[in-house]
C-alpha cells in the first residue's frame, strides 16, 4: 500500500481554549521531517530520547549549572561547584559557592590566560576557577556591588551584571578575578534595567526589562564595549535565564510595554515570533513567568530550545528544525499528575548529552538509547 503524505497532519502543539479551535496537542513526542524524496518531503513523530543516570552531586537538591569545553566538564550544584569526568567521578575538595534557586552561569576564556579561567557566578556572588591550577582565585573587586544575577565572557573581558541595574561590569582584560568599580558601562538607549546578557557572534546582547540594545567590542582600553549604532529592539526580555545564544542567534521570553509571554528569536536584529496562541497559552497559566529557565541541546539533527517554568506541569520545547513545539514531561503515577521534564541545562560532554536535573543532584544522560526510561516518577 502506497504511503499516504497529508501535508500538515502531523504537528506539535495546537490546542487553544476550545476543542473547536484546536485539538492538537502533544506530550513526550518530537516532530521529526525526512530528507527530501523525489522533491517531497513528510513530517512524523517519535518519542523523546530516555534518559539513564550519570552521577550524582552529594548533599544538592539540584543541578543549576553544567559547562563543558576542550574535554572537561563542570557543574555548579547545590552550594558547590567543581569538575567531573568521564566516569562519572568528581574532583575534590569541592569549591563551596552561594546557592539560590537561580542558575549558575559558568564561562570560560580559556587555560592559557593570565589569573582566568572560569568565570562562575552562583548566589549573586562570582567565583573564578584557574583550569590550570584547578583551584578557586578570589575575585578582586574593590567597590563592586552585589548581588551579580549573572556573568559571562566576551573577547577575554569578564562581565557581571547587577541585580536591577542598568549597568553591566566588566574585567580586567585576561584577568576575570580583577574588577573595579569605575569599569562599568550603562545603558543610554533606553532606563529599564537590564534583565539578561548573552554572548553571541562577538557581540553582547543586553536584554533589558522591556527592550534591548546590542553592544560590540570597540577596542578602547578605557570603554571597550558601546552600542552598536542604529540597533534598538523594541522588546524585552521577561525571565533573565530564558535568554540564550541558541543556532547561531538568540531565544529568549520576551516582554515589553505590552506586556509579555512570547518566545522570540533574533532574525539579525529584529525579533521573530516563534511561539504560537497554544504555546502562550500554556505560559500564561504560569504565576510567575520571571522563573522561567531556558536550555538548549542539538542531538540526532534537531536542535531544541526548553523552558522549564517551575510551576506548570511540563516543559515547553521548540524543535527549531520543524518549528514545532511539544510537551516534555514525567508522569507520578501515585499522585496521578505530570510533572517537567529533568532538565534545566545541558552540555555535550564525553561523547554524551548530559541534562541536569532541577529536582535533584542527578545529572542524567539522554540519548535515544534509553526509550524506555523517559517517564519516570
Amino acid at each position: 500500500m502506497p504511503r499516504v503524505e497529508i501535508p500538515g497532519f502531523v504537528g506539535g502543539i495546537g490546542r487553544l481554549r476550545g476543542r473547536q479551535i484546536g485539538v492538537e496537542d502533544g506530550w513526550n513526542y518530537i516532530v521529526f521531517r525526512t530528507a527530501p524524496t523525489h522533491g517531497k518531503t513528510a513530517d512524523y513523530i517519535q518519542k523523546i530520547p530516555g534518559v539513564t543516570p550519570f552521577l550524582s552531586v552529594p548533599g544538592a537538591t539540584s543541578v543549576r549549572g553544567l559547562f563543558s569545553e576542550n574535554g572537561r566538564a563542570f557543574v555548579g550544584a547545590g552550594g558547590i561547584f567543581t569538575e567531573f569526568f568521564a566516569d562519572g567521578t568528581l574532583r575534590t575538595p569541592f569549591v563551596p559557592i552561594v546557592e539560590d534557586a537561580n542558575p549558575v552561569t559558568i564561562s570560560s576564556g580559556g587555560a592559557n590566560i593570565v589569573d582566568a579561567g572560569l568565570l562562575v557566578v552562583s548566589g549573586g556572588t562570582g567565583i573564578v576557577w584557574d583550569l590550570v591550577t584547578n583551584t578557586q582565585i578570589p575575585i578582586s573587586a574593590p567597590g563592586l556591588e552585589l548581588p551579580y544575577s549573572m556573568g559571562t565572557v566576551i573577547d577575554l573581558y569578564g562581565i557581571v551584571v547587577k541585580f536591577d541595574s542598568i549597568q553591566f561590569n566588566f574585567s580586567n582584560l585576561n584577568n576575570f578575578s580583577v574588577f573595579d568599580a569605575a569599569d562599568f558601562a550603562a545603558r543610554s538607549e533606553a532606563s529599564d534595567n537590564i534583565s539578561a546578557i548573552v554572548r553571541n557572534h562577538r557581540e553582547l546582547w543586553v536584554l533589558g526589562q522591556l527592550t534591548t540594545e546590542v553592544w560590540q567590542d570597540t577596542g578602547d582600553v578605557d570603554t571597550p564595549f558601546a552600542p552598536i549604532p542604529g540597533v534598538f529592539l523594541e522588546q524585552g526580555c521577561i525571565a533573565p535565564y530564558s535568554a540564550l545564544s541558541v543556532d547561531n542567534t538568540v531565544f529568549w521570553l520576551g516582554r515589553n510595554v505590552q506586556g509579555g509571554g512570547i518566545v522570540y528569536r533574533a532574525n539579525g536584529y529584529t525579533p521573530d515570533r516563534v511561539s504560537h496562541d497554544a504555546i502562550e497559552l500554556a505560559l500564561s497559566l504560569s504565576a510567575d513567568l520571571t522563573r522561567t529557565i531556558g536550555w538548549s541541546m542539538q542531538m540526532d539533527g534537531q536542535t531544541f530550545y526548553g523552558l522549564y517554568v517551575p510551576d506548570l506541569p511540563e516543559q515547553l520545547v521548540y524543535n527549531i528544525a520543524t518549528a514545532s513545539w511539544t510537551r516534555w514531561a514525567r508522569w507520578n503515577p501515585q499522585a496521578c499528575v505530570w510533572f517537567p521534564w529533568f532538565a534545566r541545562c545541558h552540555c555535550d560532554a564525553f561523547g554524551k548529552h548530559l541534562v541536569a536535573d532541577w529536582s535533584s543532584g542527578t545529572i542524567y544522560e539522554v540519548s535515544a538509547r534509553f526509550y524506555g526510561n523517559t517517564v519516570m516518577a
